[in-house]
């Protein structure tokens, strides 16, 4: 069996830095996206509380983004 342990590492190199260039990405939020205007046929009618709901998704997504630590090699 080949020793593949090489392109792990490469491709987790890939992954860690496509997840540090993601953790920039601040402007797609799901409050900003919901908030986008649409065609009214298009745009279903909310839920109670989604805007709440939404809010509270981008906190932890903004939460669980800081937590991310680079693994030393």
């Amino acid at each position: 069996m080949a020793d593949r342990s090489a392109d792990w590492v490469e491709q987790a190199s890939r992954d860690l830095e496509q997840a540090e260039q993601s953790m920039q990405a601040w402007g797609h939020t799901l409050t900003r996206l919901w908030a986008v205007p649409l065609p009214q046929e298009w745009r279903p009618a909310p839920p109670e509380g989604l805007e709440d709901r939404l809010r509270l998704l981008d906190s932890a997504q903004r939460t669980a983004a800081h937590r991310l630590v680079p693994i030393g090699w």
